[in-house]
């Protein structure tokens, strides 16, 4: 399996989310990555036929990891 179940069901959790509401949403995912975990902070939002309605969704992701790391350990 590409993902485990769970982390699957949160992000299918958060397609529904941006299909439910039909606008673009922030969100910030952990995943593991080559057996490390690697956070993202994902933006996701409607693709929408010229009619208007909504027919996917679509994401962009940037890798945070190293920032998050860096902002914790100034803050500590």
């Amino acid at each position: 399996a590409i993902f485990d179940p769970a982390l699957a069901t949160r992000l299918r959790a958060n397609d529904h989310r941006v299909l439910a509401e039909g606008r673009e949403i922030g969100f910030e995912e952990t995943l593991v990555v080559d057996g490390a975990p690697r956070t993202f902070e994902t933006r996701k939002y409607p693709l929408r036929r010229p009619d208007g309605r909504i027919w996917g969704v679509c994401l962009s992701a940037q890798d945070v990891t190293e920032r998050k790391r860096t902002n914790d350990a100034l803050q500590s």
